[in-house]
């Protein structure tokens, strides 16, 4: 189960409702086992919580998304070659809430943002990258040094982007609702944020601006998280790479 089905629309909530009591209730009563990726959102979801999911969380390749120096190409590609760089990967779609930060995605909203962005006092220091290969997207991971999930929608049931950032060596800071707390632990591995408060969420980022040393101990933390933890499954990782990129 990925999550409780929404749609932005005036109509949106009777239509949701008409099928949670049709096709949705149908399946999950024909279902022989229902998973969710989190134990929060299995209990807080208005679908499935009184089901009894089995939890089994996402899992990412911590090999593929490691913290090894990013590749020339990429850096070379990114505004500047110093400084402080903010990470938001995904969808650029309302639910994401990503007009506040940095993206690399795409999605119907990338047109108005970019226009914001040309209009702001920022302007000529957001890069929009849009949608890049899979076999790119752990050099961008690499060449920032805070990653950003902003998200405010039930929409966003587990954030494996969070999971892919953590692998790759870095701090998050991430909104705290149901799913997304379960993987990032408050001021363990990142910040959780409240997702309405904009000010809360760019007041976690400024701490990690000026907090190099905590910075670091975050990012270890969750790099450590995804290795030794539940939360993910570790795959082929040699002697060799893991000396090397850890």
């Amino acid at each position: 189960f990925h999550c409780d089905p929404e749609i932005v629309h005036p109509l949106g909530a009777p239509i949701v409702g008409l099928f949670r009591h049709t096709f949705g209730r149908s399946t999950l009563r024909r279902t022989d086992e229902l998973i969710s990726t989190t134990a929060s959102y299995a209990s807080t979801s208005r679908e499935i919580w009184n089901y009894t999911p089995t939890v089994i969380p996402n899992a990412v390749d911590p090999e593929f998304f490691s913290p090894c120096d990013p590749a020339p190409r990429v850096l070379g590609g990114l505004p500047g070659t110093s400084g402080f760089r903010i990470l938001c990967v995904g969808r650029l779609v309302e639910l994401k809430r990503t007009e506040e930060l940095i993206v690399v995605g795409d999605g119907a909203l990338r047109g108005a943002l970019e226009g914001r962005a040309r209009a702001s006092p920022s302007a000529g220091r957001i890069h929009f990258v849009g949608r890049v290969p899979l076999e790119d997207l752990p050099e961008y991971y690499r060449a920032c040094d805070v990653f950003a999930l902003p998200s405010v929608s039930r929409l966003e049931a587990f954030g494996i982007v969070a999971l892919e950032a953590m692998a790759s060596g870095l701090p998050v800071v991430a909104s705290d609702i149901p799913g997304v707390r379960e993987v990032v632990n408050d001021g363990l591995e990142g910040y959780l944020a409240d997702p309405l408060d904009p000010r809360s969420f760019a007041g976690r980022i400024d701490t990690l601006l000026s907090r190099p040393l905590t910075r670091a101990r975050l990012a270890r933390n969750g790099r450590v998280r995804v290795l030794c933890s539940g939360v993910s499954v570790i795959v082929a990782i040699s002697t060799t790479a893991s000396a090397r990129c850890i």
